[in-house]
């Protein structure tokens, strides 16, 4: 009897977790290549970023494909391909917007506090959708790590 609760509220609880995976962050976790808009790759850096449209897959996915002319996030990769971290998954600007941001990688060598971030040059309310420090990930990065 207790084996079949304690099963239920595992199961009730995992469903849970899945929901809310799928609500918050499903339309920016699986990336394919054939995904990828765009790559950034200075010879100076140790990372490089690609940039993907979300997919469509829940409510927050399509309200930025519907609202946004071509909307695009951002994944930071170090050079050995390993996953640093990615821009807010419910903020996102369309493309042209972006790249007149004048998106910047993170140093290899830092000298100031900008210079472990990767960011774009942006005033209003994108101001910090599209910041990724390289030593403290957002929560969304630290769930999303698994799936890369």
């Amino acid at each position: 009897m207790i084996v079949k609760k304690t099963a239920k509220y595992i199961l009730y609880f995992m469903l849970i977790i899945l929901f809310l995976w799928w609500f918050f962050l499903s339309h920016v976790t699986f990336l394919k290549e054939s995904d990828t808009l765009s790559e950034v790759n200075s010879g100076e850096s140790d990372y490089y970023a690609k940039y993907y449209k979300p997919e469509p897959i829940n409510l927050f996915g399509i309200y930025l494909t519907i609202m946004e002319k071509e909307p695009i996030f951002v994944v930071l990769y170090d050079k050995e391909d390993k996953y640093i971290g990615q821009t807010s998954p419910f903020k996102m600007m369309n493309m042209y917007s972006f790249f007149e941001g004048n998106p910047t990688l993170p140093e290899k060598n830092p000298q100031d506090i900008l210079d472990t971030h990767f960011y774009i040059v942006v005033v209003g309310d994108f101001e910090s959708a599209y910041d990724i420090d390289i030593n403290h990930k957002k929560w969304w990065s630290k769930v999303l790590q698994y799936f890369h």
